[in-house]
């Protein structure tokens, strides 16, 4: 989930130390807090018969659990590869070798509610998967099938936001709090199913977090996906800037909003779903930390609203189980769109998912005394900004008119899973024209939910500011400014766009005619050197992508590669002025790239790296493929391809390198002499690997040696599929790849 994020660890090795001179084993944290279970009893969200069941369940571990991407060709292979693993195995002396406080092994299946078998679990721990040598061969597996992207680690209860989004191809998709992305991984997979292996969607999935390392860790997951449609943005989710986009000129100006059809508010939590496999949540829980993320909570979910297009869905969801968090948060901000949104049933979506309805009410407890509740009419005047009017339930009346039951909770007790809370809400008409309501009406309580005001625009940033009296009418109360100070991705593109910041557009800033200088010239001086200071920070901080500008570099690409006047060569970019990688992104992308002519989105990642420079001493063409981009270029590629039987298909996965000489597919060889140095692109020619479900090795044609350009666990992984099995080599490779390559992603399930 979003939340409990930065909690957990302990001391590093402390477990496994008691065998150590001098060292004692540390003791097991205890599975008891007698404060959260007092504080959820009272809050009603389990049925009394129920409890002890649900007790017992929390303090358990969870299962591995993982999903298949159902992009993947081989898709169905992999489901058969997951029930045949284990058919040979005896099940009870597996179990002899595990730990003692390893819980019994239960073998791959799938997970009932997911669609199309395509999410599994296993009722063993990642410490036993790794340690059990009868598991050796099956963990290397994984670990290869992770690495590729075939197979994402996360936890079952996580996969089901995005379900309920419903994304298509079509759709611009947001993730305000994105990392560490597999709920991200899931939205691209949804928005490249229908398209193919080498089809590019007409949509987009931006992919947001606040904090830049978890944003670089969120682009290293994503590489393993390998879209081109894919952003990922460094904003506060509060203040993603919303673009507006102009068209016409003069007295036809028209500015169009560009919203997105899908958003996913998966926000900072307290985190006490985790509880199964985060145990210091027993120790350090508390109501003050629900109460101190609340506001946080409603202003990304108010913005979430503020950027979803008419029609649009926008999905909220927590991995914490306090209604101050979820039905509260969702109450206040329907109270404050009550005109233009509405909770929807979900029900038909995983019918088999065992869900529990919303709450209508709940209590808000002191932040520090246990038996001290309150209520808007005894709450203290000091206190009102610590317990604010939105942490209150509604009446029933209004409760029931919300239709707070449509919200979704669920409990580790029913089907084996964490603690999870997961609404849909759909935007029904344009926030910033709200209807005319009736006079006579009573408005919702949590209507008047004051949101934290934005920060005032520094004075450097007030030079001129266009403010419209509709713009000024229509904008709600207190919305969140839009963080619109980075210069990031720009370029010589064709669109020109302004940021949406709360109730005013802010536009370039310039001097007004006649207007004297702020302060002498050497203020001036250090305040434009301060300002290229802050350039050069943002172009290290931030990933710049420019239009190629190198003459001819593009016509050189396509006459290398046989691309041809077809190729969308306007959709490449670069991240440098000297264009040593080249990225290929979507149309939407580029769309996206050209609306943000200001740099007002804090770009960390956009499309697919496609090419690469890769220097050599002589007249060879320099620009390499990367095995990454090679789906979204072989519409196109019609030059430097090497068709090669399975036989020298597998010694070149095997080795990595072979003397072309050596080659025996027919016309191979010469083939390879007659094209000369630089890269090339090896296909298998077979006729089960063909269209989409095409088999490629990007690779360098050197004086007399043919070499491989792909990571060795993406060797491994396609030897698994191509030849079925592995040399011994091959599983050397995948040991010290995996060791060295995937230490974050296999061995740290994501959520």
């Amino acid at each position: 989930g979003g939340g409990g994020r930065g909690g957990g660890g302990g001391r590093g090795g402390g477990q496994n130390s008691g065998d150590r001179g001098g060292y004692e084993k540390w003791p097991e944290l205890t599975k008891e807090s007698p404060t959260m279970e007092a504080y959820y009893k009272e809050q009603k969200i389990i049925a009394p018969e129920k409890w002890d069941a649900f007790l017992a369940a929390a303090r358990t571990n969870l299962p591995t659990t993982f999903r298949i991407s159902p992009v993947v060709a081989f898709a169905d292979d992999m489901k058969k590869k997951l029930r045949s693993h284990f058919a040979d195995l005896k099940i009870d002396e597996l179990a002899k070798e595990m730990q003692e406080d390893d819980e019994r092994l239960r073998a791959p299946e799938p997970i009932a509610w997911y669609p199309d078998e395509l999410a599994w679990g296993m009722s063993i721990s990642k410490k036993a998967l790794k340690k059990t040598p009868a598991l050796e061969k099956f963990h290397k597996y994984l670990v290869a099938e992770t690495e590729t992207g075939n197979i994402t680690r996360q936890e079952a209860v996580s996969m089901i936001p995005p379900l309920f989004m419903d994304v298509e191809p079509h759709h611009r998709v947001l993730d305000m709090c994105a990392a560490p992305g597999s709920k991200t991984s899931q939205c691209l997979e949804f928005l490249h199913a229908k398209c193919g292996a080498t089809g590019v969607p007409a949509g987009v999935v931006i992919a947001n977090d606040a904090d830049l390392e978890r944003c670089s860790m969120l682009t290293h997951q994503m590489k393993r996906i390998n879209s081109p449609s894919l952003v990922v943005l460094h904003h506060e989710a509060q203040n993603i800037p919303m673009l507006w986009q102009k068209s016409g000129e003069g007295a036809s100006l028209t500015r169009t909003p560009m919203r997105y059809d899908r958003v996913l508010a998966d926000v900072p939590c307290s985190g006490d779903g985790t509880m199964r496999k985060n145990v210091d949540v027993w120790r350090k829980w508390s109501p003050a930390q629900g109460l101190g993320l609340h506001k946080t909570q409603l202003m990304i979910l108010a913005r979430a609203v503020e950027l979803c297009e008419v029609g649009g869905v926008v999905v909220y969801s927590t991995c914490s189980m306090n209604p101050i968090e979820n039905e509260s948060v969702v109450a206040a901000a329907l109270g404050r769109f009550r005109h233009c949104l509405e909770l929807e049933d979900t029900s038909s979506v995983c019918p088999s998912l065992i869900r529990h309805a919303g709450l209508h009410t709940w209590r808000v407890r002191d932040r520090k005394e246990p038996d001290t509740w309150y209520t808007p009419e005894d709450l203290p005047g000091n206190l009102k900004q610590i317990y604010p009017a939105s942490v209150f339930p509604p009446t029933p009346e209004d409760a029931a008119a919300l239709h707070l039951e449509r919200c979704v909770r669920i409990y580790p007790h029913d089907q084996d899973t964490g603690g999870f809370f997961i609404c849909k809400l759909r935007k029904t008409a344009d926030h910033m024209v709200p209807k005319k309501l009736d006079a006579t009406a009573e408005a919702a309580p949590a209507a008047d939910v004051k949101m934290d005001a934005a920060p005032a625009p520094a004075a450097a940033e007030k030079e001129e500011v266009k403010v419209t009296a509709e713009d000024a009418a229509a904008a709600p109360a207190g919305a969140p400014a839009a963080d619109g100070k980075a210069e990031v991705i720009s370029g010589n593109v064709d669109a020109k766009m302004e940021t949406e910041g709360g109730e005013a557009v802010v536009g370039e800033k310039r001097k007004a005619e006649g207007e004297a200088p702020a302060g002498d010239d050497k203020k001036e001086a250090q305040t434009t050197e301060k300002k290229e200071e802050n350039k050069k920070q943002k172009k290290s901080k931030y990933d710049i992508l420019i239009p190629i500008s190198q003459a001819g570099l593009v016509d050189r690409l396509s006459q290398f590669y046989g691309l041809g006047p077809e190729f969308p060569s306007d959709q490449l970019f670069t991240s440098s002025d000297t264009g040593n990688k080249i990225y290929f992104v979507s149309g939407a992308v580029r769309q996206l790239l050209a609306a943000d002519g200001k740099g007002q989105l804090h770009t960390v990642h956009a499309g697919v790296k496609m090419f690469e420079k890769n220097p050599t001493k002589n007249e060879t063409f320099d620009y390499r493929l990367r095995q990454e981009g090679v789906a979204y270029l072989l519409p196109w590629l019609t030059k430097r391809i090497v068709k090669l039987d399975l036989s020298d298909f597998s010694v070149l996965l095997t080795k990595r390198c072979m003397l072309f000489l050596d080659l025996k597919t027919e016309g191979a060889s010469q083939a390879c002499e007659e094209m000369g140095g630089g890269c090339l692109l090896f296909m298998l020619n077979s006729d089960e690997w063909t269209g989409s479900n095409s088999v490629y090795l990007a690779g360098w044609r050197g004086t007399q040696q043919l070499t491989l350009f792909v990571s060795k666990l993406e060797a491994q992984a396609l030897s698994h599929k191509v030849i079925g099995t592995k040399s011994e080599e091959q599983d050397d490779a995948g040991n010290a790849a995996a060791a060295s390559e995937v230490k974050v992603e296999v061995t740290a399930e994501v959520t």
